[in-house]
């Protein structure tokens, strides 16, 4: 049992703390799969172009001026999605750079969220870094695993990365089912 126990904490410990883990593999190939058709359908017209679509809205450029008008934050804010003909979301994207860039992606398995990612990364390096990243899996409405690196969080951006992505993917999608 011992043997078992230690051989056991060697297979795991290097997984602990990554993120695309492979817990759960069948949705993690779903994930690289829908992947792929979004990748090849947005790179070239190709046979997939009368069974998916992507769709895209991007708010303009946002600025905020200080008491002095000197200063200024620049952002906006963009939403993809990639759908089939006959209305099945599987994938939303929702993406803004207001002091940062943080992108949320969810994956969806007819019409549920199964997966959700997120990545805030800081723009004022060049190139930009990734300061903090989370994936969840989700079955059945519930959440079957959580994983989160935090490379270099300010606590400036705490605030941005405390939300539910649970939440947020299944309001994006009834938003975008209303539309």
């Amino acid at each position: 049992m011992k043997y078992f126990f230690i051989c056991s904490l060697l297979f795991y410990l290097p997984a602990i703390g990554q993120l695309n883990n492979n817990c759960y593999p069948n949705i993690s190939a779903y994930v690289k799969h829908i992947d792929s058709l979004y990748d090849h359908y947005s790179g070239s017209k190709s046979k997939y172009e009368k069974d998916f679509y992507i769709r895209g809205i991007s708010d303009g450029v946002i600025t905020t001026f200080t008491e002095t008008l000197t200063d200024s934050i620049v952002g906006g804010s963009s939403t993809k999605s990639f759908t089939d003909r006959n209305g099945n979301v599987y994938f939303l994207q929702v993406a803004d750079n207001m002091s940062g860039y943080l992108i949320r992606k969810y994956y969806y398995l007819h019409n549920q969220l199964i997966y959700a990612t997120m990545e805030l990364s800081d723009w004022a390096t060049n190139p930009a870094s990734i300061i903090y990243k989370r994936e969840e899996f989700f079955e059945e409405k519930k959440l079957l695993s959580q994983t989160s690196i935090d490379y270099r969080l300010k606590d400036k951006d705490r605030r941005r990365i405390q939300l539910s992505l649970y939440q947020e993917g299944e309001e994006k999608l009834k938003e975008y089912k209303k539309q």
